[in-house]
């Protein structure tokens, strides 16, 4: 428990570099191929999915919108969109951002207010819709590196259950069908 709930072992990255892959996140299926399925290189047509091109607001019922929101939701253990608030949105925009805890608005640096900020509208453009204002303590988001870890036990029982079974079926096997067990070139 204490070796995986330490603090992160990294920091956040360059700025510039978080946000281009953050627009290229955001625009993973906003576009269909066009008709020659991007064979033939042409500058004569608007590419959607370029980094050039600029994220436009989508509709509430475009279906790309409505499956975007649909796969963030698993960041918030599925709970229904209506339940997802604005801070909620901004302590994980934050934490995938900076690998940090969202401090006091009030606090936040100018720089990453400005980042945060940013990144909340492209993201409200790529959903259909502007996120509610508000908190719900119930709608927590999943923060893999900052979030603690509470490992009660280990499920001793199971793990002996298991290697039983597997010594038990390994003898089996190797009584009724002279199966052996090696290893060769470090492969068991």
């Amino acid at each position: 428990m204490r070796c995986i709930d330490g603090p992160p072992p990294f920091g956040p990255g360059d700025p510039d570099e978080i946000q281009v892959a953050y627009i290229r996140l955001l625009k993973a299926g906003l576009t269909d191929l066009p008709e020659d399925e991007g064979a033939i290189e042409t500058l004569l047509v608007d590419r959607p999915a370029s980094p050039a091109e600029t994220i436009l607001q989508l509709e509430w019922h475009d279906p790309r919108a409505i499956d975007f929101r649909h796969t963030l939701r698993t960041w918030f253990c599925k709970v229904p969109w209506s339940s997802i608030k604005l801070l909620e949105i901004q302590k994980w925009l934050y934490w995938a951002m900076f690998n940090a805890e969202l401090p006091p608005l009030e606090h936040l640096p100018g720089e990453r207010r400005r980042a945060l900020e940013d990144a909340l509208a492209l993201l409200q453009k790529r959903l259909g819709c502007e996120i509610e204002e508000g908190s719900n303590s119930d709608a927590v988001p999943m923060r893999l590196t900052i979030d603690r870890m509470t490992i009660f036990w280990r499920p001793f029982t199971l793990y002996a259950i298991v290697g039983s079974i597997n010594w038990g079926l390994r003898n089996l096997y190797t009584k009724l069908w002279n199966v052996h067990h090696g290893h060769s070139n470090g492969i068991e």
